[in-house]
């Protein structure tokens, strides 16, 4: 029904956006990813997918049609719905999960949250062919300096649950972790530990 909608952003939390669009705020559910890759304002153009279930209608946002086409292919598979394919992408970067996907590594599809022993090799036998083709696409990423993966990744936590305090030092703790080139996906993960 939407192919993609264009309009500025009122609202950019690390699970979900609201766009303005003619007067109209749209309200998204996004992954990480696409949260990371998303100026703090202005104009911008999301990719959808708008879910229908029982009566029930949900509109995901994706800052490119890779991570869209992924998370529909995720979807494609039994026991994956649309939180969980978010969770997935959150957990990982596409390309990332698209290579452990073609190279079948049932061990580093495990460690992302939401792939259980059983899903990990149905996700490699139902959709290790169809990612093949998006493998091809594979561009650069997007860095981003530490302070904003830092306060990205403090964000997110709050979007958890978690209270201002135990979000600051749960990232401050898990960032003497980190690599030098970590991901706001990897620190949320080990920050995750400290809550």
């Amino acid at each position: 029904m939407f192919d993609y909608i264009k309009g500025k952003l009122v609202t950019k939390l690390p699970t979900e956006i609201v766009l303005d669009c003619g007067g109209v705020g749209y309200k998204l559910s996004i992954p990480l990813s696409t949260f990371e890759k998303l100026p703090p304002r202005g104009t911008v153009k999301v990719f959808t997918h708008l879910h229908q279930k029982e009566g029930t209608m949900s509109l995901y946002g994706f800052y490119s049609l890779k991570e869209r086409a992924l998370f529909e292919e995720l979807l494609s598979v039994k026991g994956i719905g649309p939180k969980i394919a978010l969770v997935i992408l959150s957990g990982s970067a596409p390309d990332d999960f698209i290579q452990a996907v073609l190279s079948e590594d049932l061990s580093l599809l495990r460690q992302i949250k939401g792939i259980g022993p059983k899903t990990a090799p149905r996700i490699i036998l139902e959709l290790k062919e169809r990612l093949s083709r998006l493998a091809a696409s594979v561009g650069p990423r997007v860095r981003k300096g530490k302070e904003a993966l830092l306060e990205d990744a403090r964000l997110a936590l709050l979007s958890l649950g978690c209270g201002k305090k135990v979000a600051q030092t749960a990232v401050t703790a898990a960032s003497k972790n980190m690599p030098d080139d970590f991901t706001v996906q990897a620190l949320i993960k080990e920050a995750l530990k400290y809550t």
